[in-house]
């Protein structure tokens, strides 16, 4: 996958990917499991990727991308505070 191409990718699913990290960390508020999350989370793309019909690419080729993306956002709301640790 072009360059370009995964720029768009990224931008164009950027909204929905805050709202699923949002979704999972309320549905799953427990310290200590961004791995499991991150699972669930990569579940779901590849679930609803592999049955797409325009995809350009296989999930296996953008999932590591989407996923430095995901840490990135993750990381961010960590820091800002968006999300709080639990006492």
């Amino acid at each position: 996958m072009a360059w370009l191409e995964n720029i768009k990718l990224v931008l164009s699913i950027f909204p929905a990917l805050i709202n699923a990290i949002k979704t999972i960390e309320a549905s799953i508020p427990v310290e200590s499991k961004g791995g499991d999350k991150l699972l669930l989370l990569k579940n779901m793309l590849q679930a609803t990727f592999e049955n797409s019909t325009k995809a350009v690419s296989t999930f296996e080729e953008v999932w590591p991308m989407l996923q430095s993306v995901i840490v990135s956002i993750v990381n961010a709301f960590n820091a800002t505070g968006v999300f709080k640790p639990k006492s």
